[in-house]
């Protein structure tokens, strides 16, 4: 059984609805992080050095698509606010039984 973790990558993927009877728009932002791993990766999401979770902020959402049996996590930014404009950081680690160490992917 071999135990890796090879570097992850971040993709980013954007929507822009448009109303213009009333000036309505909403942006939304998906930043997807896909890892190759054995064990399955912990993903970790970062906005500069806080950690993101979707219960403690009601504009994020974190998911894993069902296709991807645990290699990708996807941060979605709901409706774009001020403080959305920030750096993120995908962090990826494996259960440490080999010494692998962790990694991680920032998009600015």
């Amino acid at each position: 059984d071999v135990q890796y973790l090879d570097e992850p990558v971040l993709t980013v993927h954007q929507t822009v609805s448009d109303v213009r009877g009333n000036f309505y728009q909403e942006k939304t932002v998906f930043l997807r992080c896909t890892v190759n791993s054995n064990p399955p990766a912990r993903f970790i999401w970062k906005r500069g050095s806080d950690t993101l979770s979707h219960s403690q902020d009601n504009g994020v959402d974190i998911y894993e698509p069902l296709y991807t049996q645990g290699e990708t996590k996807v941060l979605k930014l709901k409706n774009l606010r001020p403080q959305d404009y920030a750096s993120y950081t995908c962090q990826v680690s494996v259960r440490n039984v080999c010494g692998i160490p962790d990694k991680a992917i920032t998009f600015r």
